[in-house]
């Protein structure tokens, strides 16, 4: 059903209008009063008072035939009128008007609107989406004092008081009134940016010290997204990169990618014998090298595709985007290894090095990039493990060996907890006197199913994992704490092995 006051062709009660037509868009000017009540007969007293019929089009023209001109008629003010009948349905029609740029030049809000919220709390969010809105608070009962709706709207000039049974007249006079103060600050902010508008071309002179800055911003921006030293993008840019790869191929059937983790061989002791300067020199030559020998595989990778990322330290992760096939991932690693094993002219010395390389070929099963990362890293390692200038590909069997390290180190931190580490002795005996001069403690991990294990199979997990700490002697101690089994002290004890 209908109400009386309502737009056509809308819902009321959702408040929703068509789009307005060329002709609403010239009579923009014409003051909006929204009206919140939830008596319909309200909503047609607003109207008959703000928005009466027009005179007769017809009887106009029969006086303009009788008497040379129609008759005078006294002046009539036009008010598009829009009814809201719950004070939600009213916030959701002043924000939809501020969104189309036709707002509310006045409201009529009554207090007590059941079973929604009530008149001041649609004023209070009404104000959030359209601070400029007048409001006339219209209520014959009231479950807040003059002085608590004050407190709550503030002393403001936006709100004016009406109770009801409201005088015709009453009505008229705060609609005219409020609703011209609104377009008089309306006209007021158009000409102050009219104002705006002719100091900035005053201010053509400075275009200069803007372009300045626009370039000093530019810089900063590059500072935040590169790496100082080498002008590569550095991680955060390269892990927004990867993030893209990984939403892609979810999107995308058969789009392959891939992620290489380089490491420089023996860079510390280059850069211990010879300097950090030149070490810095090395490492710009590097991922000079580096970029270039990218960009001549277009045949086989995307050239726009590539991210070469500075990772730290003497670390660089290539990501290669748009691969043909993810064998080739393989292929542009071996050229890497290649070029990299060329020898470097710096300051007149020939420096030689090589780079461990790994490589992670992008999978359904990686939702972050840091796995991605972490992975081409453990096969960076294995690279590692098989000799200079090599590299390898994360496979399965690193994936499980992964997955049993992770499961490892889960175990040991509740070890801790539970206090499953023993401490076994040795003894030491003199063999010519036979007599015992001394006890060497030993480790040892009760664990619940695997037996009694010694540190080798649990130490460089813990180490990794940051479960030791350094003792007085520089003794690796376990950050924990363990039973001694002989003397039955419980405390920290040095890893023996």
């Amino acid at each position: 059903m209908s109400h009386p006051g309502t737009p056509t062709n809308s819902d009321p009660r959702r408040g929703e209008s068509p789009p307005p037509s060329e002709q609403e868009e010239h009579a923009n000017s014409t003051p909006r009063i929204l009206i919140v009540d939830d008596i319909d007969a309200i909503h047609d007293d607003f109207r008959k008072i703000l928005a009466p019929e027009g005179r007769n089009q017809e009887l106009g023209d029969i006086e303009a035939v009788i008497f040379g001109e129609k008759a005078s008629e006294c002046p009539e003010f036009r008010f598009e009128i829009v009814s809201a009948f719950q004070g939600e349905q009213a916030v959701e029609i002043v924000r939809d008007a501020q969104r189309e740029g036709r707002p509310f030049s006045l409201a009529f809000v009554d207090m007590r609107m059941p079973p929604g919220i009530d008149g001041l709390e649609t004023v209070v969010k009404m104000w959030e989406h359209d601070p400029d809105l007048q409001v006339v608070i219209s209520s014959a009962y009231s479950d807040y004092t003059w002085a608590e709706i004050y407190n709550k709207l503030g002393h403001s000039d936006r709100f004016l008081l009406l109770r009801k049974p409201f005088d015709n007249a009453e009505v008229l006079q705060q609609a005219c009134g409020l609703t011209a103060k609104w377009q008089l600050a309306r006209q007021a902010s158009l000409r102050m940016s009219e104002l705006e508008r002719m100091v900035e071309e005053r201010t053509r002179v400075l275009r200069g010290e803007i372009s300045e800055r626009r370039a000093a911003e530019a810089k900063l921006q590059h500072a935040a997204t590169h790496d100082m030293l080498t002008g590569l993008v550095n991680r955060s840019h390269l892990i927004e990169r990867i993030e893209r790869c990984i939403d892609r191929r979810r999107r995308e059937d058969g789009f392959e990618y891939a992620v290489l983790f380089l490491d420089c061989d023996d860079f510390k002791s280059i850069n211990d014998s010879l300097g950090h300067e030149f070490g810095d020199e090395l490492l710009k030559a590097l991922a000079e090298r580096l970029v270039g020998t990218l960009r001549k595989l277009d045949t086989v990778v995307r050239a726009e595709g590539d991210i070469t990322a500075r990772f730290g330290g003497d670390e660089f992760v290539v990501l290669l985007s748009g691969l043909k096939r993810s064998s080739d991932a393989t292929d542009v690693a071996e050229r890497i290894t290649r070029h990299m094993a060329e020898p470097f002219v710096l300051r007149g010395t020939e420096v030689n090095t090589s780079v461990s390389l790994g490589i992670a070929i992008g999978a359904d099963r990686h939702d972050t990039p840091d796995e991605l990362i972490q992975d081409a890293d453990a096969a960076m390692y294995r690279a590692k493990s098989s000799g200079k200038a090599a590299h390898a590909v994360f496979d399965e069997h690193l994936f499980e060996h992964q997955v049993q390290r992770l499961k490892l180190e889960n175990e040991l931190r509740k070890a801790l907890e539970l206090g499953q580490f023993r401490v076994v002795y040795e003894p030491i005996v003199d063999l010519r006197s036979h007599s015992l001069i001394a006890l060497e403690a030993l480790l040892r991990w009760a664990h619940p199913t695997r037996g009694l294990l010694p540190p080798a199979d649990f130490l460089q997990v813990a180490e990794d994992a940051g479960l030791l700490a350094e003792g007085s002697e520089g003794v690796h101690v376990m950050v924990g704490e363990v039973s001694a089994g002989l003397a039955g002290e419980e405390g920290p004890i040095g890893l023996a092995g």
